[in-house]
């Protein structure tokens, strides 16, 4: 593994467990096997690093959704969404240290970087949205779902979403695996049509 990478599974790894405050960069240093001033080879500062570790688990969490719905191709628009919700659950699209980082920093950042990572996570999230505005729409426009606002369906769809993300950090993946049958039958009779 090129040193950079090491340097990043390794600082994931820490900010997971510690969080940004509690990780020193001599910490890092240590678990890939350098001196601290070897670091920075590799990076600009511990805030550098960290925006861009938060960066690439926002995009990698955002493709796995992406491909989950292109994996359920022809599928039924319900099929399509519940794909979408069963992958946003962090543990089956993220590893667990990274879902961990993920919201460590999004429910702990470090207070001066709180705007930062906000703004950040909602960049992020432009993209997901574009793929459920689609698929929305299509299924206003075919009858599938209730005539409703898309953006409405789209805010309804990311507070679901956010709720199992969480969720699945209360109960652990196994058991709220067995919840999320449940809960999808109940939000797809919310909005698809009668």
């Amino acid at each position: 593994m090129p040193p950079s990478q090491t340097i990043k599974s390794e600082a994931i790894r820490l900010f997971a467990l510690q969080g940004y405050d509690g990780t020193a960069l001599s910490e890092i240093a240590k678990a890939v096997g350098i001196k601290t001033p070897s670091l920075y080879a590799h990076i600009d500062s511990k805030e550098t690093l960290f925006m861009e570790l938060f960066d690439d688990i926002a995009r990698e969490h955002t493709e796995h959704l992406r491909v989950a719905i292109e994996a359920a191709g022809h599928s039924s628009l319900e099929e399509r969404l519940f794909a979408v919700i069963r992958e946003s659950c962090g543990d089956y699209t993220l590893s667990e240290v990274k879902s961990t980082f993920l919201k460590r920093s999004l429910f702990f950042p470090p207070a001066y970087m709180r705007k930062e990572i906000q703004g950040r996570f909602l960049e992020a999230e432009q993209s997901l949205r574009g793929l459920l505005s689609s698929l929305f729409e299509e299924g206003v426009a075919d009858g599938t779902l209730r005539s409703i606002d898309v953006e409405q369906l789209i805010a309804s769809f990311l507070c679901l979403m956010d709720g199992t993300f969480i969720q699945t950090h209360y109960y652990g993946a196994e058991e709220f695996g067995k919840r999320l049958p449940d809960i999808w039958k109940l939000y797809w009779a919310g909005i698809a049509a009668q």
